[in-house]
């Protein structure tokens, strides 16, 4: 099953409702690679762990803006809200 095939299946369980990803870098690269994203969370916690796959960087052939639309920050995380913009 591809990433394309769990989207479809999510969006037909919602009907009209909004569906939501849980992911790390893996997945949220996928997504914006294949255009299947309308906004992105950010929750990002003070511990650097030394490792692990780049979020950010070249992902397929398309620039693509973020705009922000929220920021949450508390003592432990914070949760970063973007509109990833269509051109």
């Amino acid at each position: 099953s591809s990433v394309e095939d769990a989207v479809e299946m999510a969006k037909a369980v919602a009907g009209a409702g909004d569906v939501a990803v849980g992911g790390g870098a893996s997945i949220i690269r996928q997504l914006l690679e294949k255009n299947l994203a309308d906004g992105l969370v950010l929750h990002v916690v003070p511990v650097l762990f030394g490792d692990g796959l780049h979020l950010f960087g070249a992902i397929g052939d398309r620039h693509r803006e973020l705009t922000p639309r929220t920021v949450v920050s508390t003592p432990f995380a914070t949760h970063l809200f973007y509109e990833i913009e269509r051109s």
